[in-house]
């Protein structure tokens, strides 16, 4: 953040006595758009921004370019395949760098200053939930609302009403491991293991959003960012889906409870421990830990 806005700073103090043809940043669109986890990056591109609106009023020269994401080069060039494809599922494309140098001597002479450049396909971008149909800068680009019911065919509203109480849980779980791997990136045959660790299984904090993004838009309740930190695995998810936000009811929830899959969780091993003392329950342990090779 400090070498965007002190660097734009100081160039523009002491740039104000030079008779300056251009006076370019090269800003981001985050300070447009947001960016889940980036609040100092997004800022210090809108104080760019803001500077270089100044300035044009002040009668100096002036532009700021909100960027989208480059490909080959700067920081996109850095993220994994798995990521860029998710980008590209939602709708954001990538500038190559024969395009970017392009529109950067298009834009040199035009009079505003500030100008987006952001290749989005707009159909996957209304598909994408979390409220992007709704963002006030959003709202008259997307002239269509068809896209929006995309969102809606993949909810599972409907089929949870329609299914027996007895069968609402394993539908809502499905439905959470399917939107788990979407964020993922992962094909039909890389379905995770519902008891393991979202983390473990390479979720990051951005893909956290895009799920609780994504689970909000198909429950249509809303969800906090944290919901895949809060509720570490697919099945402790969908019980608080199921119990604290859709109020299936804990008897549905219990009914319908997925069985234990391994030692540790069988009630047969799980009998008897209130019996034991607390030297039988390290040794116990012990035991176990040594067993699975720790």
């Amino acid at each position: 953040m400090a070498p965007k806005i002190l660097g734009t700073q100081h160039l523009d103090r002491f740039t104000r006595g030079l008779p300056l043809d251009f006076f370019v940043c090269f800003s981001a669109g985050a300070a447009l758009l947001g960016s889940a986890g980036q609040v100092n990056y997004s800022a210090a591109n809108a104080f760019m921004d803001g500077l270089m609106q100044a300035r044009r009023a002040a009668g100096l020269p002036g532009l700021s370019i909100n960027w989208g994401a480059w490909a080959e080069v700067g920081m996109a060039a850095g993220v994994d395949d798995r990521t860029k494809a998710q980008w590209q599922a939602s709708g954001i494309e990538l500038i190559s760098p024969t395009e970017g140098v392009a529109l950067l001597f298009q834009l040199l002479p035009q009079a505003a200053a500030q100008v987006g450049v952001l290749p989005l396909n707009w159909a996957k971008l209304g598909q994408s939930g979390g409220g992007v149909v709704e963002r006030p800068f959003l709202r008259d680009l997307l002239t269509t609302r068809e896209a929006a019911p995309a969102v809606a065919k993949d909810a599972i509203l409907p089929e949870l009403a329609d299914a027996p109480a007895g069968d609402r849980l394993g539908l809502l779980q499905t439905y959470v491991q399917a939107q788990v791997m979407r964020v993922l990136g992962l094909g039909a045959a890389q379905a995770p293991d519902v008891r393991q660790g979202l983390t473990d299984i390479g979720m990051d904090s951005l893909m956290a959003v895009e799920l609780s993004n994504r689970l909000q838009a198909g429950l249509q309740q809303p969800l906090p960012t944290t919901l895949a930190f809060e509720y570490p695995t697919i099945v402790a998810l969908t019980h608080f889906l199921a119990e604290e936000v859709l109020h299936l009811g804990t008897a549905e929830v219990e009914a319908t409870a997925v069985a234990p899959t391994s030692r540790d969780e069988s009630p047969e091993l799980l009998a008897g421990l209130d019996d034991l003392t607390e030297s039988e329950l390290t040794d116990s342990l012990l035991k176990e830990l040594e067993e699975a090779g720790y």
